[in-house]
């Protein structure tokens, strides 16, 4: 990577964040732990916003070269098979993080509904921001392909491992172990958080798996996929060449503000973020590196050097 100094002091930093974590866990959420917290509440529900908003921009690059790059059947097809998946993507998984566990719970229907029609509204916004975006590129159009794929390699593998991981630490929320009074846990006591899980789900009503998803931070692990998506604007339109740092460090400063919401609505604690970061960043750099390589085995020429 060209910018590989932007990468490697964070890398460092989530990586000590995950030890430290092994020592300070409880005592930090303790401190700050507020379950109702309005701005915590709000970010939860919105804070990966600006994630889903880009499943938008990414679906029309796909309609946009189905119509004016690809002409076989098949191809278009697969374009636009792709554009649908991300949104329904953007619809259902925005609209779920409004009223979930996690946020502004609840279990109405009709106030659901409304949910998923902000989260489709969402994804119209990234289409039309796409149109913007993409109708004034400097790329060519099979740069414009590769520019797609290395974004849904990171949004796809990064979400996709993180539930995974969930599923195999099942480590319980603070809030959880707060208000049932149970025993805390480190990521790594994997069998004894399964003896939790199973035990709590058996015995306390109205406790769901959800309660069972601390670690890795999903959250975390979405929206710091925006430390690679955003500085790929420059790629697309090279107006934005020269801005790299501002591109990368915006929305790391985001996250840096949602993984202390997370941990003040006792959602997560310091390793959960941590991890959950350094999950995405992984994948930016194995992105990254497809990408540098498509571009060079189709002798397409680096209009902008990727990030």
């Amino acid at each position: 990577m060209k910018k590989r100094w932007l990468f490697i002091p964070v890398a460092g930093l989530l990586i000590l964040g995950v030890i430290l974590g092994g020592f300070l866990d409880l005592n930090i959420n303790k401190a700050i732990f507020d379950q109702q917290n309005g701005f915590g509440l709000f970010m939860a529900a919105f804070s990966e916003t600006p994630v889903y908003m880009f499943f938008g921009v990414i679906a029309y690059g796909f309609c946009y070269l189905a119509i004016k790059e690809y002409k076989k059947s098949s191809q278009r097809v697969i374009l636009f098979f792709l554009a649908f998946a991300l949104m329904v993507c953007c619809t259902y998984f925005q609209g779920k993080h409004i009223f979930d566990e996690n946020a502004y719970y609840t279990t109405d229907t009709t106030t659901k509904i409304f949910g998923y029609i902000a989260g489709f509204g969402i994804g119209m916004l990234g289409m039309l921001l796409g149109y913007f975006l993409i109708g004034k590129k400097t790329c060519t159009n099979r740069q414009l392909l590769f520019i797609l794929i290395a974004l849904v390699i990171v949004l796809g593998a990064a979400n996709g491992i993180n539930n995974i991981i969930k599923t195999i630490v099942s480590r319980p929320r603070f809030r959880f172990i707060e208000v049932y009074h149970q025993d805390f846990t480190n990521w790594w006591e994997i069998s004894k958080n399964k003896s939790i899980k199973n035990w709590s789900l058996d015995n306390i009503p109205g406790i769901t798996k959800e309660e069972f998803k601390s670690f890795p931070s999903g959250h975390m692990a979405n929206i710091m996929t925006l430390c690679y998506i955003v500085p790929m604007i420059k790629n697309i339109n090279n107006r934005m060449k020269g801005r790299e740092e501002v591109l990368f460090l915006l929305p790391l400063i985001w996250a840096i503000l949602l993984a202390y919401t997370r941990m003040l609505l006792g959602a997560h604690y310091l390793s959960d973020v941590c991890f959950g970061s350094l999950i995405s960043l992984g994948f930016i750099y194995i992105a990254n590196e497809i990408y540098r390589y498509l571009l060079k085995r189709y002798d397409e020429p680096m209009l902008v050097e990727a990030n």
